[in-house]
């Protein structure tokens, strides 16, 4: 390929990004308009977490190593390493949620030792 179909490829799956964050964009915010207090408390949860961005940027890169891959910038292993990579960081990040008679335990002792 040459720059310039590289050019025009790069400008086009810029353009297909920002169509489909404005869209997915438009969607949360008309769900959210009708959606319970409950639901708006989760999604903000998430966004304060950090979910929300380390996903989009998990997209982003995906779909720029299927790109290069398209174009043949990068090898087979590199574009596998790079996503099994990704997924790794995903899954790793995941946390275990406490049991709640740990948080509750942990609440009551640093309560007794206030009073004291």
């Amino acid at each position: 390929m040459e720059i310039d179909d590289v050019v025009e490829l790069s400008r086009l799956t810029a353009i297909v990004l920002g169509m489909c964050i404005g869209t997915v964009a438009l969607i949360a915010v008309v769900g959210l308009v009708r959606a319970p207090e409950s639901t708006i408390e989760l999604m903000l949860l998430a966004a304060q977490s950090g979910l929300v961005i380390r996903m989009t940027t998990a997209i982003v890169i995906v779909i720029a190593i299927f790109g290069l891959r398209i174009i043949d910038k990068i090898s087979p292993d590199a574009a596998i390493a790079t996503i099994s990579g990704i997924a790794g960081y995903i899954l790793g990040s995941q946390q275990a949620p406490k049991p709640a008679s740990a948080t509750s335990d942990a609440s009551k002792s640093s309560d007794a030792s206030q009073s004291s």
